[in-house]
């Protein structure tokens, strides 16, 4: 069961939820971690001081982070999943997500020193994904560990007929969909605590966090974030 935030989880609050088990930092304007979570510490020896190196990918996705390791001293590569600004004890910063599923060394690192990192962080259960912005907020992609969490393949979980948000509870659906839009309205992330049931019939909580993918314009063409269990 998701841990429940502690607290707003908003672009403009110093106060974070609580991610159990995920992998993020919270960088300055000079991309210095000014915040590493547990997890995070724990996989990639990344703490609070340590200087990386942000890479956007062409067009302005979310990209990866580069950093040296500690031990081996080579370039690792950790791919993002996604990103939220944020005001961090009243100067502008970044909360970067690191992809669970896998990091890669740079070219320039010696292949057989890669590190057991990836491994280790692909058995977090929480799935990235993206939706579109419209009445259903239907997902159009999705983790492909997505069986993990819910027993369907992520081409399932994209489908018209089994779409993922066909997976959440009647009861939630009304309520979860009013604060996903009313967060987006204040033009701040959101979170939210809801059941979905799973391939084999069960019901399980999950808790969903997101924020809008705007137009140059500020109009919200889609979402993406992340869902833990």
């Amino acid at each position: 069961m998701a841990t429940h935030p502690s607290g707003s989880f908003s672009s403009h609050s110093t106060v974070l939820p609580i991610i159990k088990g995920v992998a993020y930092i919270i960088i300055d304007e000079s991309s210095k971690v000014l915040y590493s979570s547990p997890h995070c510490k724990k996989l990639y020896q990344l703490y609070e001081g340590d200087q990386v190196q942000q890479v956007t990918n062409p067009g302005g996705s979310t990209g990866y982070i580069r950093l040296q390791d500690k031990i081996t001293k080579n370039e690792i590569d950790l791919l993002l999943s996604t990103e939220f600004d944020l005001i961090w004890h009243g100067s502008q910063a970044k909360m970067l997500l690191i992809d669970p599923k896998k990091s890669q060394q740079n070219s320039t690192a010696n292949p057989s020193a890669l590190s057991t990192m990836s491994l280790t962080s692909s058995a977090v259960s929480w799935i990235s994904f993206k939706c579109c912005f419209d009445e259903k907020i239907e997902v159009i992609a999705i983790d492909e560990q997505s069986t993990l969490l819910t027993g369907f393949s992520s081409k399932d979980l994209i489908s018209k007929e089994k779409n993922y948000r066909k997976l959440i509870s009647k009861v939630d659906c009304q309520t979860i969909y009013k604060l996903i839009r009313e967060s987006l309205d204040a033009h701040r992330p959101y979170s939210v605590l809801y059941h979905i049931q799973t391939a084999n019939g069960d019901f399980k909580w999950v808790e969903e966090h997101g924020k809008a993918v705007r137009s140059e314009d500020g109009k919200v063409h889609s979402l993406e974030g992340w869902i833990e269990d």
